[in-house]
């Protein structure tokens, strides 16, 4: 999943549980405080001297709700430490300046953004099963490191090419030297029918 619909995802699944809790906040806190006599939703009735809330009552007796609620404790703990280092900023490469660009005017270039396009390029291509890149500082200089994953049945020296021209596109924008250092991951063959 690329970062652009990963980032749409979590959006929407937050307004959508914002809205929800907001609403039934907005309803506890009405209940709560009297405002909802002989309110009905549908066929609930909202007046608080006729919620029925002994099942509730009895479930938090029992000797396994403690344990339940460990549990799920965590797991919203897990769920929310994933959720944070998903979404700490990458510590990558600052952004670099073009050259050529004016003193006052500086342009600059994000080598997050060139790995993604290259990644985004290479994948466009039906050879090509998915791609992982980033760009790194190393001794020599700047280097397009990473793993691009290829079907079993395609002819390899022709996807090294095209990993090479991305790799000049790439060195292109960045307006720099860039060194590659990509492994070509192979995939399995299916398998077809039945096997023997």
């Amino acid at each position: 999943m690329s970062a652009r619909r990963g980032t749409g995802l979590d959006r929407t699944v937050l307004t959508v549980l914002g809205l929800v809790l907001l609403v039934a906040g907005g309803l506890a806190l009405a209940a709560g405080a009297g405002w909802t006599s002989g309110a009905r939703v549908g066929s609930v009735g909202l007046d608080p001297s006729t919620v029925d809330v002994s099942g509730a009552v009895t479930a938090t007796g029992r000797s396994w709700w403690a344990g339940a609620c460990a549990v799920a404790a965590v797991g919203l703990v897990v769920l929310g430490v994933l959720w944070l280092l998903r979404h700490l900023p990458p510590g990558g490469l600052p952004d670099q300046a073009l050259p050529g660009s004016r003193t006052g005017e500086r342009l600059r270039v994000d080598p997050g953004a060139v790995a993604r396009g290259a990644e985004d390029r290479l994948e466009a291509d039906p050879r090509v099963r998915g791609a992982r890149l980033a760009v790194r500082r190393e001794r020599a200089g700047l280097v397009l490191a990473g793993e691009v994953k290829v079907d079993a049945r395609v002819d390899l020296p022709e996807v090294a090419a095209l990993v090479d021209r991305v790799l000049r596109e790439a060195a292109g924008v960045l307006g720099s030297p860039l060194a590659g250092r990509v492994r070509l991951r192979v995939g399995r063959r299916r398998a077809r029918g039945p096997v023997a």
